[in-house]
């Protein structure tokens, strides 16, 4: 026990800090129960897979009122540690084999912003690639897609990646940070960082196999509800905490 600290000390710290979590936890959760709130029940998302078009959610306008099938989504500002490019070549690898992929790209701009507009008209992908801005309902995005990715050259936890999971959206991300937790195995596809090639790999092999990737996307819901549900995290706090007591 740290010295100067009285007995029954720790047991306080401890019961304070496990209630801060629980409320932190709850308010992050009650942003991601929007995800269930907007169309995602316990089977899964409402989209048809079997419809040619799919119909935008409220939050996305106009501009996105119908788009392909083979529509993949990401959320993540336009900033090098997101490696935008490295999706962006992944797309255009992609669409040699799956000529109506479209990746939509939601986020604010950042550092590699330009760069990544310059990119996708260099390459022509007009229309595989759009920029979608910031939408306060990512929700929305999630719904008009067959797979999330995530391109990330450096995560802590990956909470984009974790929202995905909870709407039930098959999984591609890089392997880095927390995707590696978030993502075990048979819960999602991981690739190296910086790799164009594989990333496309593996959407494509989301793309081929839709009942397989569905019952990924399911896996990973179901260990990411169990896994980071508040008494779960708020025991493993409390876990930790009396372990340093002990120390």
């Amino acid at each position: 026990m740290p010295v100067g600290v009285p007995v029954g000390s720790c047991d306080r710290v401890c019961v304070v800090v496990v209630v801060v979590v629980v409320l932190a936890v709850e308010g992050a959760l009650l942003g991601r129960r929007e995800i269930v709130d907007d169309g995602f029940g316990e089977a899964g998302p409402v989209v048809s897979k079997g419809a040619p078009m799919v119909t935008a959610g409220r939050g996305c306008g106009a501009g996105w009122a119908k788009l392909p099938t083979e529509t993949v989504s990401t959320a993540a500002a336009l900033s090098p540690e997101k490696d935008p490019l490295t999706l962006i070549e992944a797309v255009a690898l992609l669409r040699r084999d799956h000529a109506d992929v479209l990746c939509l790209h939601c986020g604010g701009d950042g550092a590699a912003a330009d760069a990544a507009r310059a990119r996708v008209a260099e390459l022509g992908l007009e229309d595989h690639y759009r920029f979608a801005g910031f939408l306060p309902q990512v929700a929305d995005a999630l719904a008009l897609a067959e797979a999330y990715v995530s391109s990330s050259r450096f995560e802590a936890l990956g909470t984009s990646v974790l929202d995905a999971c909870l709407a039930g959206l098959p999984v591609v991300a890089t392997d880095v940070g927390g995707h590696r937790e978030i993502l075990a195995p048979d819960c999602g596809l991981l690739v190296p960082a910086g790799d164009a090639a594989a990333l496309a790999r593996r959407i494509a092999w989301v793309l081929d196999h839709p009942q397989a990737a569905r019952a990924m996307g399911g896996r990973a819901r179901e260990r990411a509800a169990r896994e980071y549900a508040v008494p779960a995290m708020v025991a493993r706090y409390e876990s930790l905490y009396r372990a340093m007591q002990r120390a």
